[in-house]
């Protein structure tokens, strides 16, 4: 399927870290190194102060840049791995469903399926933005829409021929996907009561400092308990993507699927998926 315009903004900014010279913010990949960091600052700072040299702006003002990793690293460090986990995940999905030739044997359904698939995209990338960099809220009202555009693209595909009778909404879709990933509706009440700001949720958003209230607008902290829900809506997409195209697929990893009578069942939970959520429980265990 061709993607038309341009791709000047098709950015992900999970990717990317931010460097502060002054009050002027930087993006840079988040593969750089602290090397790479430290002189791409030094440059900017030696324009700044109008020094023509960058080695005297390092000894002088960066020499010990990036010694001293504070908690708050450590924990963007395990957010990023979260990202770049999805980011191989959500590829390889692309990749099969670029492989796969519908013809004439395509319907209506696995059409919609398709666009659904490749819209998530976009949404994948918005909900890495804002666990990055704290949107406590916002990520978890955008990993709820992840979840319902899985749902819808579940209910779609269990017909051959839409109609405008098989249509139901995204959130309706939720009670349809329970019947195969019953967790899903409970997940779904949880971020449905959590991206909501009121005042069962008042700590989320409420503190003080030096005895006078203040407002929390992004907490890193925060987007580790985001990223758990993430990981959950993340696996479910690759239960749902398989059950969207399995007439098409060769193998599987998600479900164990029978062709012969056109039946699945949902397979035991990736150990990776495992492996990253104990990481993240242990996280906050520490930070709390």
């Amino acid at each position: 399927m061709e993607n038309f315009g341009r791709n000047d903004y098709d950015l992900d900014l999970g990717d990317f870290n931010v460097l502060w010279a002054g009050f002027t913010p930087i993006l840079v990949p988040s593969n750089f190194t602290h090397e790479e960091e430290k002189y791409l600052l030094a440059s900017q700072l030696t324009l700044a102060l109008g020094n023509s040299s960058v080695d005297n702006v390092l000894k002088k003002y960066l020499s010990d840049f990036g010694e001293n990793e504070s908690s708050s690293e450590k924990k963007s460090d395990i957010i990023q791995e979260v990202i770049n986990f999805a980011k191989i995940e959500c590829e390889i999905l692309i990749k099969k469903l670029n492989e796969i030739s519908f013809d004439d044997n395509g319907t209506t359904s696995d059409f919609a399926a398709d666009v659904t698939f490749r819209r998530l995209t976009t949404t994948i990338k918005s909900i890495h933005f804002h666990i990055k960099f704290g949107y406590y809220y916002e990520s978890l009202t955008l990993i709820r829409l992840f979840l319902e555009q899985l749902a819808y693209a579940f209910t779609i595909s269990q017909t051959h021929v839409l109609k405008s009778s098989d249509i139901v909404s995204p959130t309706r879709s939720i009670n349809h996907l329970k019947k195969v990933l019953p967790t899903c509706g409970k997940l779904y009440g949880i971020l449905s009561k959590y991206s909501h700001i009121d005042i069962s949720t008042i700590n989320k958003y409420l503190t003080s400092f030096e005895q006078q209230p203040a407002i929390i607008k992004h907490s890193i902290i925060y987007s580790l308990e985001s990223a758990l829900f993430y990981l959950n809506v993340l696996e479910y997409q690759n239960i749902v993507f398989e059950i969207c195209f399995k007439k098409y697929l060769i193998t599987f990893s998600a479900i164990n699927y029978n062709s012969k009578n056109e039946s699945f069942q949902v397979n035991d939970p990736n150990p990776q998926f495992m492996k990253l959520k104990e990481h993240l429980l242990e996280t906050l265990k520490n930070h709390r």
